[in-house]
């Protein structure tokens, strides 16, 4: 084998490794950004019936200690919260959003599919909280 034939080589095993390591790097970056959080709808995955999964942000101040996010555009199926929480005015307090009770009080979102107007409904037993509620769900056919 002459020097050139093992340079030769050498140049395709080298240019078969970086190729590898780009291909890598994509999937890598891909895996990382598939847990963003956006108020843009997009696909997440597939739901048990293999419908596509969608996913949404939403984030609202209440006016007082309840209110609704109207989700009526969103032409949802199944659908449901999957993380969220109200941030309290002073901005230092997180509470959970899913029915929690304490002996004060208690603070809830939930989905409601009722028709003409399916919305989130909200609690807060602190007035004038933001709430931060990520959904996911699938489209009606």
């Amino acid at each position: 084998m002459t020097f050139q034939d093992l340079s030769k080589q050498l140049n395709i095993s080298v240019q078969s490794l970086q190729n590898i390591v780009q291909v890598l790097s994509a999937a890598f970056s891909e895996i990382e950004g598939s847990q963003h959080y956006s108020t843009a709808e997009h696909i997440v995955g597939k739901w048990i019936d293999n419908k596509d999964l969608y996913e949404i942000s939403f984030y609202q101040a209440l006016n007082g200690t309840s209110g609704s996010i109207d989700i009526s555009d969103l032409n949802a199926d199944q659908c449901f919260i999957t993380e969220g929480f109200y941030e309290i005015s002073d901005g230092v307090t997180t509470l959970p959003i899913c029915e929690y009770i304490s002996a004060t009080g208690y603070n809830y979102a939930h989905v409601n599919k009722g028709i003409p107007s399916p919305n989130i409904d909200l609690y807060c037993n602190i007035p004038n909280p933001m709430v931060f509620i990520t959904l996911r769900y699938t489209k009606k056919s």
